[in-house]
């Protein structure tokens, strides 16, 4: 078949932009019915791949997601420690939108279980920190569609608040990193009352969501 083909290309090395665009043409066709990590590092290397219109590869990625999380198992173990090194879920959550209910879902389920780590242990974690920032690329590109549950909206809003209260107290900005990444998990940043103060930041040159950088 002609996806097998372009994967052989790549290979042996011919990495050329045609072979690229043929292989995500083919991809957009493909049904994934189960786990399959070739499909995972294929995905990896178009996600990676500058140029390409990523958005078209939404389908296909949450496809594979879907069958690596076994998400149709009411019964599957969901790591938050194995999700935070997964690179195509860190990519397809900054690069795409997934029209999967069940990867919506896994999605939700994950900053969730961030936000519960934190209020546990008032920090958020180095180990965590690309995963957050990639949930909140995403559900700013979902418009902040994912619903959230009562408790962890009233967490954001003593986040929220706490933030306002270290500007206002004149905190370094490395004191309030983490406790923004939970909040732009859940909202926009410069929808905030504090937004005046965090747009005087140079954010150019961080990996912010777009919700997050200045005007």
């Amino acid at each position: 078949m002609a996806y097998l083909h372009y994967r052989k290309l790549l290979e042996t090395g011919a990495e050329w932009e045609s072979v690229y665009i043929g292989m995500l043409t083919c991809a957009q066709h493909l049904e994934v019915n189960k786990a399959d990590s070739a499909l995972a590092q294929d995905a990896i290397a178009l996600l990676q791949r500058e140029g390409l219109p990523h958005q078209e590869l939404g389908r296909f990625v949450g496809a594979i997601i879907h069958q690596q999380y076994d998400l149709d198992n009411p019964d599957a173990q969901i790591l938050l420690e194995a999700a935070s090194e997964d690179e195509l879920l860190i990519l397809a959550l900054r690069k795409t939108l997934m029209p999967n209910p069940a990867v919506e879902e896994l999605v939700t389920m994950l900053r969730r279980a961030i936000i519960a780590e934190v209020a546990q242990t008032v920090e958020l974690r180095d180990e965590l920190q690309r995963l957050a920032l990639a949930i909140a690329e995403y559900v700013d590109r979902t418009g902040y569609a994912l619903a959230a549950e009562d408790d962890e909206e009233r967490l954001v809003a003593a986040i929220n608040d706490s933030i306002q209260a270290q500007f206002a107290l004149g905190e370094d900005r490395d004191t309030l990193i983490g406790s923004l990444m939970i909040s732009a998990m859940y909202g926009a940043l410069f929808h905030q009352d504090f937004a005046v103060q965090l747009g005087q930041w140079n954010l150019v040159g961080h990996s912010w969501p777009a919700a997050q950088k200045a005007a």
